[in-house]
């Protein structure tokens, strides 16, 4: 049998290089399945309960593919941006925020595994009722669009932060702010479609999510 024996002090891309090593040969893993392996425990429960849930899939309206963990990893970048400060802990790298991100689920306790996971389910209904069958999408000038991921997080970080109160007052505003103004503005669009894992484009696309559907 052979045996490849890391210590703790082994950078995640030299951990990353040796499994697909080991792995080569047949179909190339994506990120997010090499992470499902690495990280085995917490993470990778929740992952696959929330985004197996019908919360989820109706609020993307089914449109994100389960096929090669498309859809867990969707889940995961909301967890993250939930789990760490978008303005401090994010480095220009979104591998190593959402690799930091399952390692710290998998340290959580029940109790906070249970907030987390209804925190996301409060979310994905909420963003559904503003927004229905359009959540999360960029429109183009023939469709609704795809989802963007950019967005999901973005916004969703919003619903999280804000109250019932706030939002069962302030419907119609937000709404109004979220397709009038938000998806029309440059430098969010910017955000959400280039470069998005730069930590600059992370910060801008957060702060204008916050303050344009706060307005």
């Amino acid at each position: 049998m052979l045996v490849y024996v890391l210590q703790p002090s082994v950078p995640m891309l030299v951990v990353y290089d040796i499994f697909n090593r080991i792995n080569t040969g047949g179909t190339q893993l994506e990120r997010q399945e090499i992470r499902n392996c690495i990280f085995i425990g917490k993470s990778t429960k929740l992952l696959k309960k929330l985004a197996e849930s019908m919360e989820f899939k109706r609020a993307i309206d089914f449109g994100i593919s389960s096929s090669r963990m498309k859809d867990r990893e969707a889940v995961l970048r909301c967890l993250a941006f939930e789990i760490f400060d978008y303005s401090k802990d994010f480095n220009n790298s979104m591998d190593d925020f959402l690799e930091r991100a399952m390692k710290k689920i998998n340290r959580m306790s029940d109790d906070e595994i249970n907030d987390l996971e209804e925190g996301f389910f409060r979310v994905m209904s909420w963003t559904l009722d503003f927004f229905g069958n359009k959540n999360f999408r960029l429109p183009t000038d023939h469709s609704r669009g795809r989802i963007n991921i950019a967005i999901m997080e973005s916004v969703s970080y919003f619903f999280w932060h804000s109250p019932d109160s706030l939002l069962d007052d302030r419907m119609s505003e937000i709404t109004h702010n979220y397709f009038q103004i938000l998806l029309n503005d440059p430098k969010y669009i910017e955000s959400v479609r280039f470069s998005t894992g730069a930590t600059s484009k992370v910060k801008e696309r957060f702060t204008l999510a916050q303050q344009i559907l706060t307005t």
